[in-house]
């Protein structure tokens, strides 16, 4: 069905907002040839509602084009996008924004954002979970929000 521009998704307390928008186009360079490439900016928040600090450690962005391509677009250490590899302490019960951008060969695509968060559980012993964007949807006509039957997971169509 159709996907979202904007995604909230909540995840042992830790609430991660998103949402892209197109920007542009630009020439890439992959294995020796050149193509062009569709860019969105991407910019998230992050609520910490834990009694205790997180850290955010990791990130890795997916997108799925409209034809079905799947490419990892920036993964590494640290928040990631305008922030780097640098590793985001974040205080309970404050947020912060980190943008960034992501490319996709077709004018439509979704996306999915993943975060390493370390958090301090119960038994205070540390642990690093998964927090992630819901799949959002990149296009670069305004009109279109998403692309037509798109199953982000293929296990999940019948």
């Amino acid at each position: 069905g159709p996907l979202p521009l904007t995604s909230v998704l909540v995840t042992e307390r830790v609430i991660l907002g998103g949402r892209a928008v197109a920007y542009g186009g630009k020439l890439r360079e992959r294995g020796g040839r050149k193509e062009k490439v569709n860019v969105f900016n991407y910019d998230v928040q992050f609520n910490n509602a834990r009694d205790s600090p997180v850290e955010i450690v990791a990130h890795s962005w997916e997108v799925v084009d409209a034809e079905g391509g799947r490419e990892v677009i920036a993964e590494g250490p640290g928040a990631g996008g305008s922030l780097g590899k640098q590793v985001r302490a974040l205080a309970a019960g404050d947020a912060f924004r980190v943008q960034g951008e992501l490319t996709s060969l077709t004018a439509e695509a979704n996306a999915q954002g993943t975060y390493k968060v370390i958090i301090k559980g119960e038994d205070n012993a540390f642990r690093e979970i998964d927090v992630r964007t819901d799949w959002m949807g990149l296009a670069v006509s305004s009109e279109q929000t998403h692309v037509p039957n798109f199953v982000a997971d293929p296990s999940l169509s019948s």
